[in-house]
């Protein structure tokens, strides 16, 4: 058994981003959950509309919410990830949601994950690399990276204990070809400081999204960062950032339409906290 110690701010951005993307890795780590026998799953309170079956990224968030796997893509695929990772950092770029100088280095980064590629044993000073797409239903697409170095390695009677530093984490999620980013997140304290501010980032990412739903986007008021509504009541997007470095920029249905569904994992959160999925019924504690 492994495990990592990794500090405060990892383990904040980490259960945004990760429980936004699912990953099936990371989706459950730190959680203990207690399973029953399966019980029927409550009606969804969002209906899809012909507007929101039409419109690019709502149809696919709400199929992927209906009709998704709970933590599960229906495909991984590891041909030519660095590939697709470099060119989808180069399109987020381009729509502004990374400066030139972000650009070049966390492709300098990629660079150096992929000449590290491979299964290596951990051990002090070892490059860990970790880089796979996924692919989820309503077509909607996943590309993850993540370098980091170990160190402080040892093993105990647990299993093996380490550390990581110089950690470049990198997570985009999309819609094919040329279609809209559903999440844009980096986790680098190095990463060079935006030419844009944060509102002009997330106007970016607003821009890019190219709804066709009737209405505008309006701010809200949240602790965690910028958050945007809009006002068709079917979208949400929310930039979370733990300092002035690490961002996450993501688009979900808004959850005060559509419930406690958790769209990007096919969850169900009832009014006494229980968590409905397709496969049963599981209480947290």
């Amino acid at each position: 058994m492994k495990k990592q110690r990794s500090n405060n701010k990892f383990l904040k951005i980490a259960a945004v981003s990760l429980a936004l993307l699912a990953l099936p890795p990371l989706a459950v780590y730190g959680q203990t959950v207690r399973c029953r026998a399966a019980q029927p799953r409550p009606a969804l309170p969002g209906v899809m509309s012909d507007e929101i079956r039409l419109d690019p990224v709502a149809g696919a968030l709400y199929r992927y919410g209906v009709q998704g796997g709970i933590n599960r893509a229906d495909s991984y695929w590891s041909d030519n990830v660095f590939t697709v990772l470099r060119g989808k950092l180069k399109q987020a770029a381009t729509r502004g949601l990374l400066s030139r100088e972000q650009l070049d280095y966390l492709l300098d980064r990629v660079a150096e994950g992929e000449a590290h590629t491979g299964p290596v044993q951990p051990e002090n000073g070892s490059v860990q690399v970790q880089c796979y797409g996924c692919s989820y239903t309503g077509n909607i697409q996943t590309v993850s990276f993540r370098m980091y170095t170990v160190n402080a390695y040892k093993v105990t009677e647990s299993g093996e204990m380490y550390s990581i530093d110089d950690e470049t984490s990198i997570e985009l999620m999309y819609l094919p070809g040329n279609g809209a980013f559903l999440q844009v997140g980096v986790l680098d304290n190095r990463l060079p400081t935006a030419e844009s501010t944060p509102e002009e980032q997330v106007q970016a990412f607003l821009t890019q999204l190219d709804t066709t739903l009737d209405g505008s986007w309006e701010q809200t008021t949240t602790e965690d960062g910028l958050e945007y509504k809009h006002t068709s009541g079917v979208l949400r997007v929310v930039r979370y950032a733990p300092d002035e470095v690490d961002f996450a920029l993501c688009v979900t249905l808004d959850p005060d339409v559509y419930g406690g569904l958790d769209t990007l994992s096919n969850v169900v959160i009832g009014p006494d906290g229980t968590i409905y999925t397709p496969g049963g019924e599981y209480d947290t504690f």
